[in-house]
């Protein structure tokens, strides 16, 4: 019995593989639909799926690249954020930790009378209260 083989041009192979590959069509429905095997058309995907690919880019795949593209912009600005954040909290955590600073500098230097609190007394070196009139007083007899 003579077996009849069905001459395909390349214009309708690439065809049928576009369908495929673009999801107008299941692998199932173009077999059905032109009525081909499963070895053919799975080798027509393979020898022109690879270069429509390469040529147009099917849109599953543009459409995953976009995302991937979003998704790494995304990543790159919040990245950039964490790093600031992390040079900030560094910068803060040496400027409470040093024993110097600008700040704890700017506390000190204000006004011994200044703490707001009634009756506060402000101790020297030598154990002694000034007095308004310029005469000190020993604490023990305070």
């Amino acid at each position: 019995m003579l077996e009849i083989r069905k001459a395909y041009t390349p214009k309708f192979r690439e065809q049928v593989v576009r369908e495929y590959l673009y999801g107008t069509a299941s692998y199932t429905e173009l077999m059905q639909r032109y009525g081909l095997s499963s070895g053919v058309l799975g080798k027509w995907i393979k020898r022109y799926g690879a270069v429509l690919d390469e040529e147009e880019g099917s849109p599953a795949l543009r459409k995953r690249v976009g995302e991937l593209e979003r998704m790494v912009g995304h990543l790159t600005m919040e990245n950039d954020l964490l790093k600031k954040f992390a040079a900030y909290a560094q910068q803060q955590t040496s400027e409470r930790s040093s024993i110097v600073t600008a700040r704890t500098l700017r506390v000190s230097r204000r006004p011994a009378d200044s703490s707001g609190l009634p009756g506060a007394r402000i101790i020297t070196g030598s154990g002694r209260l000034p007095l308004k009139s310029g005469k000190t007083s020993s604490l023990k007899s305070a």
